[in-house]
């Protein structure tokens, strides 16, 4: 009897209506709510679960975003994985971004191969702004990129040229294929080493030419995107294909060489060995 005085009322198409109709009403209300609380976005296109729109940048990346630029709009947002990311494709929308409003775009994000290689600091390229980032700027102008410094070093420059046009020169007489993109980037990592840490090899076995192993390799992965960045529980597909690995190998051999160089400079300023070696870590050295 009792189960009959509770299910009696269930069949009421009345309380059923009653019921729908609150249902909706909770729905809309809770719906219209989170919209109000979450921020304007640009549009976006159809994304996935867990990947967003990374299937969507295929293996041209700058032509992807073209194509979505021309039904999106110039400004639009995406979703890498777990980093929402707003694209600017237009010159007014990029003078906004990093003209108008640039102190609102000011910030960088955090990046797991920039907190390795760079011990969580983040250096002046990937610092996020504010105090930290102004006094960083201030040294880089004043002691490293003034015009007298610049100049200075106007002969590494010119000798790294020489080098490059040299090597060129000797591949082309015995009808060797130049690749230029390796030269050029041995030429910046050459005249960037020299600049920094000056002429000598700093007690450094190897010289110069292990310094510039080392930072090519450390630029290489500087530019790789780790799958735990975007999809943080993959992040044991870095470990499988070797990345973890190859980066925990050249921060230890980077690391060891900077400490090297760093120990070589406290020698020399405090034995008879003479000066330290020209370059950038003499200057804030002083």
């Amino acid at each position: 009897m009792v189960a009959e005085m509770v299910v009696e009322p269930l069949n009421s198409p009345a309380l059923i209506t009653l019921l729908a109709f609150l249902l909706v009403v909770i729905t809309l209300l809770v719906s219209t709510r989170r919209s109000s609380n979450a921020p304007r976005l640009p549009p976006s296109p159809r994304g996935l679960p867990v990947v967003g729109h990374l299937h969507l940048l295929g293996s041209l990346p700058h032509r992807s975003l073209r194509s979505l630029a021309s039904s999106l709009g110039p400004v639009m947002h995406l979703r890498l994985g777990r980093v929402p990311t707003v694209v600017a494709s237009s010159p007014a929308a990029a003078e906004e971004a990093m003209k108008t409003r640039d102190l609102d775009f000011a910030g960088r994000p955090r990046l797991l191969m920039v907190d390795r290689f760079y011990y969580g600091t983040g250096g002046i390229g990937f610092a996020p702004y504010g105090d930290h980032w102004r006094q960083a700027r201030r040294v880089c102008a004043v002691h490293m990129l003034s015009a007298r410094r610049v100049a200075s070093l106007g002969r590494v420059r010119a000798q790294e040229a020489a080098a490059l046009v040299g090597r060129v020169r000797r591949a082309g007489i015995s009808g060797g294929v130049v690749n230029l993109s390796d030269s050029l980037n041995g030429y910046s990592n050459g005249v960037i080493s020299r600049c920094t840490l000056g002429d000598a090899d700093c007690g450094v076995e190897g010289g110069g030419a292990r310094l510039r192993k080392a930072f090519g390799e450390m630029e290489e992965l500087l530019g790789t995107v780790p799958m735990e960045e975007t999809v943080p529980w993959l992040g044991w597909v870095d470990t499988v294909t070797g990345l973890e690995r190859k980066a925990k190998r050249v921060f230890e051999e980077m690391d060891g060489l900077l400490e090297r160089v760093i120990a070589d400079h406290r020698q020399r300023r405090r034995a008879a060995a003479g000066p330290p070696p020209p370059g950038t870590l003499k200057t804030l050295w002083t």
